[in-house]
């Protein structure tokens, strides 16, 4: 993935709405043919994801299949919280420490966007962006107010030892973290899948 395709990059993301279009019930033509009239579907954070699906299912006429559509990952991330047992009210110290790098031509980065909103509704707290942010180089000398309990891995590092982790967890699809499509929920359930030692719920009820 090009740089300024990152999360947190204000790229335009159309192959991100298509698919989000077509999980709606809409086929291709129908597809197209919203995105012709929609503003540019460019999110940097989750809520912009969703407030950009909200717009598109508006379009497209299918609102409250949308509308029916977030209410269920909404319920599905309420009931994920419950079962780790730290509800959303708490407090940043209660969250897993986390960190997430993506190894690209351009070396180590940190990407921001809504990265940091998937861990958030894992229970986890970023380390080095917040919401909303820009991908920033990784540097070395670890400079954050507290050492990640769990670093994921985006992408398909040399095995040089540049990063001075011990331990580091692979994500499954790089797309599902980097891409603001349906298939960020998949992200946020393996993420806490990994930052809380459970099973992976959504692939549970898949």
């Amino acid at each position: 993935m090009s740089p300024e395709k990152l999360p947190g990059s204000e790229a335009v993301w159309p192959e991100a709405a298509l698919l989000w279009l077509r999980q709606l019930g809409c086929d291709e033509e129908e597809a197209l043919t919203v995105l012709e009239s929609a503003p540019p579907f460019s999110p940097s954070t989750l809520k912009q994801v969703f407030t950009g699906v909200m717009d598109l299912g508006r379009r497209a006429g299918r609102l409250g299949e949308t509308m029916a559509l977030l209410g269920h990952q909404e319920a599905a991330f309420r009931q994920l919280r419950e079962s780790i047992g730290i509800p959303r009210a708490a407090p940043p110290a209660a969250l897993v420490p986390s960190l997430v790098l993506l190894h690209s031509a351009d070396g180590w980065q940190i990407p921001g966007g809504w990265i940091p909103d998937l861990l958030d509704r894992a229970a986890g707290r970023s380390l080095g962006v917040s919401s909303g942010d820009v991908p920033r180089p990784f540097p070395q000398e670890n400079p954050f107010d507290s050492d990640p309990k769990v670093v994921f891995i985006i992408g398909s590092p040399p095995d040089d030892g540049a990063l001075p982790f011990v331990e580091v967890c692979p994500v499954r699809t790089a797309e599902d973290w980097l891409v603001p499509g349906p298939g960020l929920m998949h992200a946020v359930f393996e993420a806490a899948s990994r930052m809380h030692c459970t099973p992976d719920l959504f692939l549970q009820r898949s």
